[in-house]
């Protein structure tokens, strides 16, 4: 006997945040789901949001739609997230299931606040670090198990290095090596922070809370002993194609490199642990395409739904996307302390909201 499809529920905020990285699509089309209703403040967002995922019913208040529709499932969309914790409480208030735009909140405290919600509930609470779920992360993660590289010695993030480099980078990019750099090397233990070239702390763009620096990186300790090292600078690179953005995996015999989804979806073998001038050594690695960024959601869909009948967490849980948060914020709690901290952090507040009040 077939089941009923789950009802799914998506709310979005256009022109604050908008249905941040195309998660109106995730779970559209799917056999065991229906969205049933869209959320959006604005008409027009609402009218556009209804036609791209075939909902039949469209509220201008969020709390009305959970209200009535009662979903199994709420996409909490919006990009900025000053509204990611209310949001996501009043979905698992009304017993829904939450996947969640990336980063996951401001605070620790607030991302906390919402895993401590699901779990007392008993509901699911997925964020949306999709690299997981890409099949070139996988062959990226079998190819070291190989041995293609040797033994891995250091794992390495780099940001984009555009016109956000420091704090807003870092907060918004670095949260996806942070979840990688976790998934092969195990939980960050410490964290050594360097942050320059700022003028105090101030409030981000696209509402990601406090931020600071132009200069930022942390170089971190794994569980597993690696280091780990997460990077943003003030290069000014504007072209997509250009940015530096990607994961490295550096080995004993040889490197290997996760380049950024938009560049080609690509993963690049050296074979060498030093790159040294001159040297012809890099090979692409076949691997599968992306069509649109909604289709790396549209995965973590699936995987969700597969949660939800198996009763486990997802790929990418509430508590991964806290620990990602919490390596972005460890830089600043040990920038501004001016040692080494331990992870996790003691401190739940921003590290920057005790500066800014000094300053204030």
């Amino acid at each position: 006997m077939s089941r009923a499809k789950l009802r799914v529920a998506v709310i979005g905020r256009s022109g604050r945040g908008n249905y941040g990285h195309q998660l109106d699509h995730a779970f559209t089309g799917h056999e065991r789901a229906e969205i049933v209703a869209v959320a959006d403040e604005r008409e027009a967002g609402l009218r556009e949001a209804l036609d791209r995922t075939g909902a039949r019913r469209g509220y201008a208040d969020f709390r009305a739609m959970l209200e009535r529709e009662r979903p199994g499932l709420v996409v909490v969309a919006p990009r900025w997230i000053d509204c990611h914790h209310d949001m996501v409480l009043a979905a698992l208030d009304a017993g829904a299931h939450v996947y969640c735009e990336k980063p996951i909140a401001q605070t620790l405290e607030q991302a906390d606040a919402m895993v401590a919600a699901a779990k007392a509930r008993g509901l699911l609470f997925g964020v949306a670090l999709p690299a997981v779920h890409e099949p070139r992360f996988a062959r990226l993660r079998a190819l070291i198990a190989d041995g293609l590289i040797g033994e891995v010695l250091q794992l390495k993030g780099l940001c984009k290095w555009d016109h956000r480099s420091g704090g807003q980078d870092f907060t918004v990019l670095g949260v996806h090596f942070a979840d990688l750099i976790r998934r092969l090397g195990g939980a960050a233990v410490t964290c050594t922070g360097h942050l320059s070239g700022g003028d105090g702390p101030r409030d981000g763009d696209e509402q990601v809370g406090l931020v600071d620096g132009r200069r930022m990186w942390g170089a971190y300790g794994l569980r597993s002993g690696l280091l780990a090292t997460i990077e943003s600078w003030p290069c000014g690179i504007e072209d997509r194609a250009r940015h530096p953005y990607r994961l490295e995996v550096h080995g004993t015999k040889g490197i290997l490199v996760h380049r950024a989804p938009y560049a080609d979806h690509s993963l690049w073998h050296h074979d060498g642990p030093v790159v040294l001038p001159g040297e012809p050594a890099w090979t692409r690695i076949p691997t599968e395409p992306i069509a649109r960024y909604g289709d790396y959601h549209r995965l973590a869909a699936a995987d969700f739904l597969d949660a939800i009948d198996e009763g486990r967490e997802p790929a990418c849980s509430g508590e991964d996307g806290t620990a990602a948060l919490e390596m972005v914020h460890a830089v600043y709690a040990s920038a501004l302390a001016g040692t080494t901290v331990p992870l996790p952090l003691a401190e739940r507040g921003h590290p920057l909201s005790r500066a800014a009040t000094a300053v204030a």
